[in-house]
């Protein structure tokens, strides 16, 4: 037997394919494991949405990419369906009398400080006055960590061209990092310095050597991602 809370059973009884077939399909699977086998995957998942500690390196979660298969398969769309049909889908809309657009109004206003998107630094972020918002981007990409889709610390506002599968797409943010990452909602960030100096000086400018010098008020390790060296 399956037990939804009974909030939630509201909502699942408004998606019987993607939430309670699923469910009954994913419980059947589970059942017939060990209980440490049980145990590892709640950890799994629980790990997995801990983002600030991902961040951190402490915790490198698997990928399950659409190659997966089976079992993974199944919890893979569970999850992605999650994100993008239910949490704004009617059934949460109806119960909950909200959805993704007042989510981004709130957070709009409550942010008006932040005008440029935290991605490029470039393209001007939308306000709640505008008819249309901007995308909730997600830090680690649920394609190929869907277990983080349906979670808020794992999105951040970007502008539409970063937010374009041409600019971004599926790309790793954990493969191309150097196994730490800045946490989105680091609220004791107080920004990093930046200097700028040319090494080697050349009139073809692809021929330029050059280095980047930063540092942060709050002491906490950087890493150089182009350049010579850092001197943090």
């Amino acid at each position: 037997m399956i037990v939804f809370e009974p909030d939630f059973l509201d909502i699942v009884r408004r998606h019987p394919q993607i939430l309670r077939q699923r469910s009954i399909d994913i419980y059947n699977e589970v059942k017939t494991w060990s209980q440490a086998d049980r145990s590892a995957l709640c950890e799994q998942i629980r790990a997995s949405n801990d983002i600030e500690n991902i961040c951190k390196g402490n915790y490198k979660p698997g990928i399950i990419d659409r190659k997966a298969n089976g079992f993974w398969k199944n919890l893979r769309d569970f999850f992605l369906d999650l994100y993008s049909q239910v949490l704004d889908g009617d059934g949460f809309r109806d119960k909950y009398h909200t959805a993704l657009r007042e989510h981004f109004n709130g957070f709009s206003e409550a942010n008006k400080g932040i005008t440029k998107c935290p991605i490029c630094g470039i393209g001007e972020l939308k306000k709640k006055e505008d008819e249309c918002r901007d995308q909730y981007d997600h830090f680690l990409p649920k394609a190929l960590y869907p277990l983080s889709s349906v979670n808020f610390e794992n999105l951040v506002p970007s502008c539409k061209e970063c937010n374009s599968f041409d600019a971004k797409g599926e790309e790793d943010t954990i493969g191309i990092s150097t196994g730490k990452l800045f946490f989105p909602y680091d609220i004791d960030h107080k920004g990093i310095s930046f200097e700028f100096h040319i090494t080697k000086d050349d009139v073809e400018i692809e021929n330029i050597v050059w280095k980047i010098d930063f540092s942060n008020q709050t002491g906490k390790p950087t890493k150089l991602l182009h350049g010579e060296k850092s001197t943090a």
